[in-house]
């Protein structure tokens, strides 16, 4: 009877190892896949957030109705009392009847020349004043309906630097004021939303 006591004493003893290294087995699997999650939900979550900023930038980068000025020709070289012509290029949101551009510039540093229109759809009436040039644009009446407008160029403005240096010519806009540029819809509504200039270097 004592060897058949010694050896049922074995297998228990072997018995609650096996048990003990599986219970180990199974601790350390929950516990690797615990890990692993940990792991992966920040990840997660940082793919979920990147994906809401790089949706959300075309929203940002929209730049809607606008009016901004170019140079004709960027290659040139400026000098002193040599003409220089600006084109200002608009993009509306819906179709337009008409638009200010409304350009400030340093009277001392520069001379203004003329505007004309390079739309055939619209015809200008140029006003100059101490630094500013007001430039209303309507729709001729040959034109039928409203004009649509995207990237498009509107008005050619000449000047000519008067001095060396750095000149700028920039487009007036305050949101809400009517004296300014604008653009304006078929509800008589002004739609602009952002303008921008320029600045040359004159030798």
């Amino acid at each position: 009877m004592e060897p058949e006591k010694h050896v049922n004493q074995k297998l228990l003893i072997l018995g609650l190892i096996i048990i003990l290294i599986v219970s180990l087995w199974i601790a350390m699997t929950m516990f690797k896949g615990k890990s692993a999650q940990d792991i992966v939900e920040p990840e997660t979550s940082n793919t979920e957030t990147n994906l809401q900023t790089q949706n959300a930038v075309p929203q940002t980068e929209v730049f809607g109705s606008s009016l901004k000025i170019q140079l004709d020709n960027p290659a040139n070289v400026f000098k002193v009392n040599t003409p220089v012509t600006l084109t200002v290029y608009g993009t509306a949101t819906k179709p337009i009847v008409g638009f200010d551009a409304v350009i400030s510039f340093n009277e001392k540093a520069a001379e203004y020349n003329s505007a004309s229109s390079i739309n055939d759809n619209f015809q200008v009436w140029p006003k100059e004043e101490l630094g500013k040039v007001y430039i209303t644009a309507g729709k001729k009446l040959s034109v039928t309906g409203a004009v649509e407008i995207k990237d498009s160029p509107l008005l050619s403005v000449v000047f000519t630097p008067l001095q060396t240096g750095e000149v700028e010519f920039n487009l007036d806009f305050t949101k809400g004021d009517t004296t300014d540029s604008s653009l304006i819809d078929t509800e008589t509504q002004d739609i602009l939303e952002q303008v921008s200039g320029i600045k040359i270097n004159v030798q």
